[in-house]
């Protein structure tokens, strides 16, 4: 019975894994609904096996206390009755420690990508589709999904564009690496008609850090050069970006009011999810802009929600990320494995980027990205015979 049961709920977590994966750009309740049943399967599992206890990471630390300085920008809020519906998020930050404890192999891992990459395509498609159909910028228009918005929709597709290139480099199966070239196709040409200016410079910087690594160096340079081409050769796609990105005094104007509210609060900040509350409080009537629910600066935001200890924390673990990722590309480790941190690091590189212009924390893959990451680091899997 106790062997079944393990079985079983092994089971339930690869099914709500994959379950999360395809719906983290398509559904706010798949995710939920993927991520709480694999959560819940590893609890069962931990207590029939008796060892109650998270796998140990190299992120332990950073994970803890950004998930204690979430918890007390919740408790001391200016408005507990909104900051408390933040509380069903803080389950997520287990993401990475489920993944670690329960992937332990390379070919689940690689399914788990793969899943991500196919529901990212299909957002990506129907980004296109509509553009063709007349839209003004290219955005989603399936399910009830955060990145609806065309910003949000850029943010996830620069997150995990760099999977679709490292896998067509790494992977040996042939036809799976025209796949993921066709995907990665397709996810570039949703990217470049966001006509996001923000996203240009995450893609910009993937394409540098990639420019370092000597077997994507040429994809590399293509991107960037792409980049370069469309912005000097079309006068089309100048305007657009010019005539339909958001104001730079808006944004000034945004991060400033974000200073204000960490002046006014310096601790603890306004809360979690407080900032559209707030933010009225801190316009003048003659303000010709509108409320925000978000001040378009990841660093800045987390100033201002959670107070100085949340930039340190969101810094920390950062900086503690891609730490870890270097560590772990430098390990003896297969050349796919190290595609895969690349994919990884790079992902966070468009997020950092892009993060300095857009509120990113949209939806839960950073922290997807940093389980993968932990995966390979603790199991550092051999090289197999396969064909994957």
């Amino acid at each position: 019975m106790r062997e079944k049961t393990i079985v079983s709920c092994s089971r339930i977590i690869d099914a709500g894994l994959i379950v999360f994966v395809l719906s983290l750009p398509l559904s706010v309740s798949g995710t939920e609904i993927g991520y709480y049943t694999a959560l819940l399967a590893w609890i069962i599992l931990m207590t029939v096996r008796k060892e109650v206890k998270l796998p140990s990471t190299p992120l332990d630390c950073p994970i803890i206390f950004f998930w204690l300085i979430s918890v007390i920008s919740i408790v001391f809020s200016i408005n507990p009755s909104i900051s408390i519906t933040m509380l069903k998020k803080l389950p997520y930050f287990f993401l990475p420690y489920l993944m670690v404890d329960n992937i332990k192999d390379k070919k689940k891992l690689l399914t788990l990508i793969q899943a991500l990459l196919i529901s990212t395509t299909i957002t990506a498609s129907f980004g296109v589709f509509n553009y063709i159909n007349g839209a003004a910028r290219a955005y989603s228009s399936i399910g009830e999904h955060y990145i609806l918005e065309v910003n949000a929709l850029a943010t996830f597709l620069i997150m995990v564009f760099p999977f679709a290139i490292v896998l067509v480099i790494y992977r040996k199966s042939l036809w799976l690496r025209i796949m993921n070239g066709f995907m990665a196709l397709v996810i570039m040409s949703s990217i470049i008609l966001t006509y996001s200016r923000s996203t240009y410079l995450g893609l910009a910087g993937i394409a540098i850090m990639g420019f370092f690594v000597k077997r994507i160096r040429y994809v590399s340079l293509s991107i960037f050069c792409l980049l370069i081409i469309l912005f000097l050769a079309s006068t089309v796609f100048r305007d657009k970006i010019e005539g339909m990105s958001h104001d730079g005094q808006e944004r000034l104007y945004m991060w400033q009011i974000g200073w204000q509210m960490l002046k006014d609060h310096p601790f603890t900040g306004v809360g979690a999810d407080c900032i559209e509350i707030e933010y009225p409080k801190y316009m003048t009537p003659c303000d010709k802009w509108p409320i925000r629910n978000n001040l378009h600066n990841n660093f800045i935001q987390e100033m201002a929600a959670k107070g100085i200890g949340g930039l340190i924390a969101f810094l920390y673990l950062l900086g503690a990320f891609f730490l870890t990722g270097v560590k772990t590309y430098k390990k003896s480790i297969p050349n796919d494995q190290k595609g895969i941190i690349l994919g990884c690091m790079a992902g966070y590189i468009g997020f950092v980027i892009d993060g300095c212009f857009e509120s990113t924390f949209f939806s839960w893959l950073w922290l997807f990205i940093m389980g993968v990451c932990l995966v390979i680091n603790n199991h550092c899997f051999v090289q197999e015979k396969s064909n994957v």
